[in-house]
């Protein structure tokens, strides 16, 4: 056989390699010009190691933490370099984690534009599943619930495939969850009792697996080299086990937990194998796989487990193993002393809270072991907070020290803007909503709640919603069960007639989702009109303020709203025209907007949608809009052989206040059971109301429903007779039967020289007139028409009905009356008495 020539040897060399997709024939000049080669190399600097593939190469995407290759490498037929991620990272992403640009990606000298394929995003989690089909899939959810990330399990025959995904603005993509992310099961760590011991696990299927044996357990998103990217304050003050799979990585992933879960101010932290009891545990195996060997007996594998982590001593801080984490560790020894004392400050707030903002931007901290509530930076509350821990650090350090104001105001800076840098959370004041039912906040200093659903109550020792308090939030007391609301009806002297309204006010008063009505606490002068408001708020929102007096202007009014649940305003003598604007919108919500500080632009927002009381003798002249919102209930005077003073008849209320209460929530979880069935014939003004009154009269057979219909014929009388421009107007069509024309005409043909200074004095004053007259002009059989939009010549009609047929009580009461839709047929309440 004839040796080939140098020349000859490297010629043939080359073209046995020309198809290698590598690349590794090019010389090192000529390698830098194979776009392919250099996307590899990069790649192998960074860390990644690509395989071939078919006609390309496979890796595992710099972009995110890929626990298996995502990548595709090929060549394209212009020799440009081919890059696509199967989870979902732009090209642009993916060339910039390895310092190169999309640039890189083509043939030296090429003109063309770089170009990448565009991402797709779903308007809903749902949407994504149902397009990507999942084998399996786990959800990751912030500390109040709300769905934020997913992980996607593929199988094949020969493989398994798992892909991240997350919400951003544009809806959801494949792609990991920002940083830092939230631990797997989070609303469950936060509103279990804090005495619960915390599982720690490598992977969803793992968490699900412990948490079928009974524990409290979690894991981190990305895999085992993304445990650094989470947020583990749920581990403050907890008891944390770290459960490590049975191979080199799951002990790399123990390790590292360790290190966070103590950084975050976990009270201890063990590492238990459990390869110690299950010695033929496969490699890799963890509490899953050994959950499947003992045939899925999960309170045989609890027993198990749980006496080896009793015999599993926590690590020491000192460990020597876990020393070292440059990722959780604060330098203070090379700091200065000022800079040492901030860092120690925001050290210990991480350690003790979690930190987040409300829908207003405005930053708070819950204590990650404590109530669930949250706390504003900016309150004194949480400042004091703060500098006893410090000082309570310093002592343990052996240098007792006080925190100076200039450190807490800069380590206040550094938590505003860690807070600032969460997502928006809503915070709830006293009442929530709650899967089926409500949430009431007890206003105890250990954070305990009332849960309300259909059919029944529980106080819980921590509430799964997040609440805020204010200086006016006082305390509830614990309910107690087995007595009737009639001990409330015997401390109020409210009339038998609107006592169902009143009931049903305050049953109503504890759902936070729909209007609430007005309620205007009238009668004469010494029916004792503030104590019965003041015993009625002290069951739903107490306060040591609960009557205002009346506010005098659109600020005190947001104030006065923004701080409270539900309050009265008492002794109202007159209600001016914005107040009455105001007091509607706060039946249905509302929102005042002002400057923050007149150094700036900033503003302050205050949202509310509240439950008010008005107590008064005489509110004089009502608008139409505002009588459509109010439930009245009347006080009957008190004799005086009946009357007792106040002191007495708080003392005796006080005594009762536990079983009242009780009462209550009896009513209010019999109101939630009978909703969904519940349909009114005729809608009034306050629908979700009179519902909440039609399924109180089934439960226990009142007639609020139909006294509360009554009653709006009782106040479009008052709204008549209280208005000027309605007593003319009736006047004017008495003797006729309809009349059409412009707001400037009907000024006109009711002008008179005695009219007072509230008369319209423009076209327009006579336009809003009749239309806040129309509802309750209606009921004088006088029906009002406005122009119709398309109406140049703006045309109003007023016409005059026939009197209608008076009916028999029963079937007027029929009329107003609910139907309930059982078993395909309707059932009409009793009218029996409350």
């Amino acid at each position: 056989m004839t040796t080939p020539t140098t020349a000859q040897s490297s010629t043939t060399t080359e073209s046995n390699k020309a198809d290698a997709p590598d690349g590794s024939h090019l010389t090192s000049t000529s390698r830098s010009f194979n776009p392919v080669q250099r996307i590899l190399d990069a790649l192998r600097a960074a860390g990644s190691d690509p395989k071939p593939s078919g006609d390309g190469w496979i890796a595992k995407c710099p972009a995110h933490e890929d626990s298996t290759p995502s990548l595709s490498i090929a060549t394209g037929d212009d020799g440009r370099a081919l890059v696509f991620c199967h989870a979902g990272c732009e090209t642009a992403s993916v060339v910039a984690a390895i310092s190169l640009t999309e640039r890189d990606l083509f043939p030296e000298g090429s003109l063309k534009k770089p170009s990448h394929r565009p991402r797709t995003f779903w308007k809903s989690l749902d949407d994504l599943l149902n397009a990507a089909k999942p084998t399996r899939h786990w959800v990751y959810r912030t500390a109040n619930g709300e769905a934020c990330g997913l992980v996607l399990r593929f199988d094949s025959a020969t493989k398994k495939r798992i892909l991240p995904a997350s919400e951003s603005a544009r809806g959801w993509s494949f792609g990991a969850m920002p940083k830092p992310r939230p631990l797997y099961k989070l609303p469950a760590l936060l509103n279990a009792d804090p005495c619960d011991t915390i599982i720690v696990v490598e992977g969803e299927k793992a968490a699900d697996a412990a948490a079928a044996c009974g524990w409290l357990s979690t894991t981190s998103a990305g895999g085992a080299k993304a445990a650094k990217h989470s947020d583990w304050s749920a581990l403050a003050g907890r008891e944390v086990v770290i459960f490590p799979d049975n191979d080199e990585s799951g002990e790399n992933y123990a390790t590292i937990v360790a290190k966070l879960a103590m950084a975050a101010g976990a009270r201890s932290v063990r590492i238990m194998r459990l390869v110690e009891r299950w010695t033929q545990l496969a490699k890799g195996g963890d509490i899953a796989d050994i959950l499947e060997t003992e045939g899925g007996d999960a309170e045989k594998v609890r027993v198990m487990v749980d006496e080896l982590i009793a015999k599993t001593p926590p690590i020491q801080p000192s460990d020597a193993s876990l020393a070292g984490d440059g990722e959780v560790h604060f330098d203070l020894e090379e700091s200065s002393d000022r800079e040492a004392a901030r860092l120690r400050v925001v050290r210990l707030a991480m350690q003790r809270y979690r930190f987040g903002r409300d829908e207003r931007a405005e930053p708070f901290a819950v204590e990650t072991s404590g109530p669930n509530l949250a706390l504003p930076l900016d309150s004194s509350a949480f400042r004091d907070r703060l500098a006893r821990a410090y000082f309570e650090d310093s002592r343990i350090r052996g240098k007792p020290e006080a925190l100076s104001v200039s450190v807490l105001a800069d380590s206040m800076l550094t938590l505003r803007g860690l807070a600032l840098d969460h997502p928006a959370q809503p915070l709830a004041l006293r009442v929530a909503a709650f899967e089926s039912g409500v949430v009431i906040d007890l206003g105890t200093a250990n954070g305990a709640a009332v849960l309300v659903q259909q059919t029944q109550w529980r106080v819980v020792p921590r509430s799964p919603v997040l609440f805020r308090r204010t200086e006016l939030s006082g305390q509830l007391p614990m309910p107690e069960r087995g007595s009737g609301i009639t001990l409330l009806r015997n401390l109020l002297n409210v009339s038998e007639e609107t006592w169902p309204l009143l009931l049903g006010w305050m049953i109503a008063s504890f759902l936070p989702d729909i209007p609430h009505p007005i309620l205007l606490v009238g009668g004469m002068q010494g029916t004792g009109k503030s104590t019965a408001a003041k015993l009625v708020l002290q069951l739903i929102d107490p306060s040591p303020a609960p009557l205002r007096s009346q506010p005098y202007n659109p600020e005190a009014w947001a104030v006065a709203c923004a701080n409270s649940w539900a309050f009265a305003v008492d002794n109202v003598s007159k209600i001016p025209d914005w107040w009455s604007d105001a007091l509607c919108k706060s039946c249905t919500g509302d929102a005042w907007v002002g400057r923050k500080l007149f150094t700036n632009d900033s503003v302050a927002v205050m949202a509310f949608r509240r439950a008010v009381v008005l107590t008064s003798i005489d509110t004089g002249s009502l608008r139409g809009d505002l009588a459509d919102r109010l439930v009245m209930v009347d006080l009957e005077p008190i004799s005086t052989h009946r009357r007792q003073p106040e002191k007495g008849l708080i003392a005796d209320y006080n005594r009762l206040q536990p079983k009242i209460f009780g009462a209550l929530l009896d009513l209010i979880a019999t109101v939630l059971a009978a909703l969904p069935s519940v349909e009114l014939k005729e809608l009034p003004r306050m629908a979700d109301f009179a519902r909440v009154l039609a399924a109180m009269d089934s439960a226990i057979g009142t007639r609020a429903c139909e006294i509360y219909a009554r009653q709006s014929d009782r106040l479009a009388q008052d709204v008549v007779e209280s208005s000027e421009v309605a007593i003319a107007l009736l006047e004017f069509m008495r003797e006729r039967t309809e009349w059409s024309g412009t707001a400037g005409l009907l000024l006109e043909e009711l002008a008179s020289d005695d009219r007072s200074k509230d008369w319209p004095r423009s076209a327009r004053g006579m336009a809003g007139a009749l239309k806040r007259l129309a509802p309750a002009l209606s009921a004088h059989e006088l029906d009002v028409h406005p122009p119709s939009p398309t109406d140049k010549q703006r045309i109003w009609r007023i016409s005059k009905r026939t009197a209608r047929a008076a009916q028999p009580p029963e079937e007027a009461r029929i009329d107003s009356a609910i139907s309930i839709r059982e078993s395909g047929g309707e059932y009409l309440p009793t009218a029996q008495g409350a």
